[in-house]
């Protein structure tokens, strides 16, 4: 409940102590000898006369799979996996539109008409999973000052660093940003006439890559002790995140418009510095000095930063009669703040191939005191039953917005030794991120579907008068920031049941029914605004179109237009198998079933249930939201050895086909994983761990209508069969 728990919150448990020194190596690969992994451990630990210390370094590099290694994500084109044409019509070989309307491809031999297959394969030069190396440091310590009060440093530094790889960059001189005409007397126009339309993916630069380096560091101290009857503790803490990215290989627009302007305006390198550039030819047409003369790279850096300091007291009061009421209260300050800073040519949109987009700077103060109690109300003579109510409240004050207090209630009723009951209420809210607040201007070439592309559409919905060009997909989108943005709410409602049947020793069942209804929901949507302006000709100051009807820019910034409405049901099991003659033996297992998923951006539309549906993330959509997601472990541990064998299941998927005309079904996806471990005397302890994930090699399911690898990223893998060994070894 209260800031930042639309959807609940996750607690995070760590260990408090440890001691003596651990070493750890991890290799692994995947079966087609790609994703090479290696991470490197140290941990250690040790008790002091009037405290405790522990340290831990590590080391992780993990190596590339590239979208060609893998059948499904190999092509662009996956009609043959019963999917669709998604290749780009940026091609190597120019591809014009003459003013006659007449598209042409350029060949060898001059120029002939396109045709459907003149398309470019994108996907032969990205990487599907990114190489990276993570190194971190974290320590921390505790003294006792007293028997009653103890102070807690903790210490951590993390440096990250990953370079993908991207294919080379595409030009549409009517699409970009400023138009790229190529001028009737540029030296390489051979037509004569102005070219307004012409395509080129300029495969005489090296593919994009784009390298992310970040690096974060923590620091918090924390002082706890008694007074009394109550528990008290003092806490602050600082943290502060630094990014870099530079995007390499991309073009200057400003100097490729220059260099396809007219002849007088780019005459040579050696009279005015201007290089004119063959975009208009076939592949290799472009030379090393043109492709030099546009060539560019662009850096962003930025940074975010956390203090927070906070008071807490907690107090258990021995005045009921079914038990000891507790109390807890407390008060936490903080200060945000964010800054992102592009460079001169990124913050100019003076490129493509990159993201262009103006400085980001932000922060705010944020007050918070929240009240919570555990009420016992009733316990029966054995105590073996008893009902308890919990109740909180948290006010937040922001200064860059309002206020806001978030209550939240929860009934407990142990009806039995074997049976428990419980419900919970909650109400949330998202405060606006820094960046949803005040994020520049940001231009990009987003993954949207145009209505006006399908012949059924034109002539029928009001804001599609003609046929736009089918052949693309990606299209200019600004977004940016809104000061006047509104907190995300929600209010969440749960209920469910904890079973521990004495017939059966060992086995725990649990479910949990819950609903979220989630309002003033955060989006830059430019596909709404898209969509919006086909049906109804809404936003028509948002939606630039050319003459030929062709979508030349969309215009979203952020706004509150969401609901969400979302409900079903957690399942968990466990159960330890009594007899331990031959080891012990655990059956652990969880689902989710979404019920409903329901949605909606227009505030005037019926709400969309997008439970069991796909939609990628690059196209503004949710990612995948299958009904059902399972998994059912089986552990064994005897002596020296341990096992477990894990099955993941994700349920089907519905998805509409990027061509609109017709849905498709995603498969389920079944995933079984291995692992065995074996403890040898040597010094401390050496453990030796061999495992195989994806022992069948099931290969992820195709996602249509994904924009990258053609499979849902977020809920399939990509790396197919993997194995890979660890070596643990005690001190």
């Amino acid at each position: 409940y209260g800031s930042d728990a639309i959807a609940g919150v996750v607690n995070v448990i760590m260990k408090r102590d440890f001691h003596g020194v651990l070493a750890e190596v991890f290799y692994g690969e995947t079966q087609e000898g790609d994703l090479d992994t290696q991470a490197w451990t140290m941990h250690y630990g040790t008790g002091l006369p009037d405290g405790s210390f522990f340290f831990t370094a590590s080391h992780y590099e993990q190596d590339a799979i590239l979208a060609r290694d893998r059948q499904v994500s190999r092509s662009a084109d996956t009609r043959t996996l019963g999917g669709t044409d998604q290749r780009s019509s940026a091609t190597p070989d120019a591809r014009i539109v003459l003013p006659d309307g007449e598209t042409v491809i350029a060949d060898g031999a001059g120029y002939r008409a396109a045709d459907d297959d003149d398309l470019f394969d994108y996907q032969a030069f990205t990487t599907a999973v990114v190489p990276m190396t993570r190194s971190s440091l974290y320590a921390n310590a505790s003294y006792d000052f007293s028997e009653q009060i103890t102070g807690y440093l903790d210490l951590s530094y993390l440096v990250t660093d990953s370079e993908a790889t991207l294919a080379p960059t595409p030009i549409f001189t009517a699409f970009e940003a400023e138009p790229l005409p190529v001028a009737a007397d540029q030296v390489y126009n051979p037509f004569g006439e102005t070219l307004e339309d012409v395509r080129r993916r300029l495969l005489e630069l090296p593919p994009r890559t784009q390298r992310n380096e970040s690096e974060v560091t923590r620091f918090s101290a924390v002082t706890e002790g008694l007074f009394s009857d109550w528990h008290w503790d003092i806490g602050f803490t600082w943290s502060r995140s630094e990014a870099e990215e530079t995007t390499a290989n991309i073009v200057n627009a400003d100097r490729l418009r220059r260099a396809l302007g007219p002849a007088a305006g780019c005459r040579g390198p050696a009279v005015d510095g201007c290089v004119p550039v063959n975009l208009t030819g076939p592949r290799g047409s472009i030379s090393a000095e043109q492709a030099d003369y546009i060539g560019a790279r662009g850096e962003v850096s930025g940074y975010s930063q956390l203090s927070a300091g906070s008071v807490n007291l907690t107090r258990g009061i021995d005045v009921l009669p079914a038990g000891r009421l507790d109390l807890a209260m407390g008060l936490e300050v903080r200060h945000e703040s964010t800054s992102k800073r592009p460079s001169q040519l990124l913050a100019g949109t003076g490129t493509i191939g990159a993201t262009n987009f103006e400085a980001t700077r932000g922060d705010r103060n944020v007050t918070e005191v929240y009240v919570e109690g555990l009420i016992p109300v009733w316990k029966s003579g054995s105590g073996l039953s008893r009902f308890d109510v919990e109740a909180a409240v948290r006010f937040s004050d922001y200064n860059d917005f309002n206020d806001s207090t978030n209550p939240k209630l929860a009934l407990r009723w142990q009806v039995g030794p074997n049976l428990l009951l419980r419900a919970n209420y909650a109400e949330g809210f998202r405060a606006p991120s820094l960046n949803e607040l005040h994020a520049g201007v940001t231009e990009s070439q987003d993954f949207l579907e145009d209505p006006c592309t399908r012949p059924e559409n034109v002539g029928v919905l009001p804001g599609c008068a003609q046929l736009a060009d089918p052949t693309r997909n990606q299209f200019l989108t600004l977004k940016g920031g809104n000061t006047a943005l509104r907190p995300e709410t929600s209010d969440s409602y749960s209920a469910g049941l904890v079973w521990t049947p004495g017939a059966v020793a060992g086995l725990a069942l649990s479910l949990d029914y819950f609903l979220i209804e989630q309002r003033n929901v955060i989006s830059s949507s430019a596909q709404f605004v898209l969509s919006q302006n086909a049906r109804d000709g809404s936003f028509a100051n948002r939606v630039e179109r050319d003459e030929a009807g062709n979508l030349t820019l969309v215009e979203a910034t952020n706004i509150n237009v969401g609901e969400r409405r979302v409900s079903g049901a957690d399942v968990a099991l466990t159960y330890h198998y009594p007899d331990r003659r031959r080891g012990q033996f655990s059956l652990v297992g969880s689902a989710t079933y979404i019920d409903d998923y329901e949605t909606r951006v227009d505030p005037d539309a019926p709400l969309v249930d997008l439970a069991g549906t796909f939609r990628d993330e690059a196209s503004e959509g949710l990612g995948g939201i299958p009904e059902w997601k399972v998994q059912l472990g089986l552990r064994w541990q005897r002596e020296r050895w341990r096992g477990n064998y894990q099955i993941h299941y994700i349920g089907t998927m519905d998805e509409q086909v990027p061509d609109g005309s017709r849905t498709r079904r995603i498969d389920a996806w079944m995933v079984h994983d291995l692992q065995l471990s074996y403890k040898l005397d040597v010094l401390a302890g050496l453990r030796l761990t061999l495992g195989l994930d994806n022992v069948f090699d099931r290969d992820a399911p195709l996602a249509a209508s994904a924009f990258n690898d053609n499979i849902d990223g977020r809920t399939h893998e990509l790396k197919g069969r993997y194995w890979y060994t660890k070596l643990s070894q005690r001190f």
